[in-house]
């Protein structure tokens, strides 16, 4: 089992419509920094963090309703 991170946030529809494309690339990067990959090769990987996401390309949002949860082991 993987470890559990201490912080799980939703990132949140700022407004209702349909989602109509990710950055993977992004996404990947912020990923990245939560430490859930390496910027050097001597960094650690930290197997706790990472984004999971709730919402898929095509899917009709609502306001509030969370696209994905950010799991961080730091603010």
């Amino acid at each position: 089992n993987l470890p559990a991170a201490s912080l799980v946030s939703p990132l949140d529809a700022g407004q209702s419509g349909w989602l109509a494309e990710l950055h993977a690339d992004t996404i990947g990067a912020a990923a990245v920094v939560l430490g859930g990959g390496r910027q050097k090769k001597d960094d650690t990987i930290d197997p706790a963090v990472g984004i999971v996401l709730a919402a898929k390309v095509g899917d009709q949002v609502e306001a509030g309703q969370p696209l994905c949860w950010i799991h961080a082991n730091d603010e």
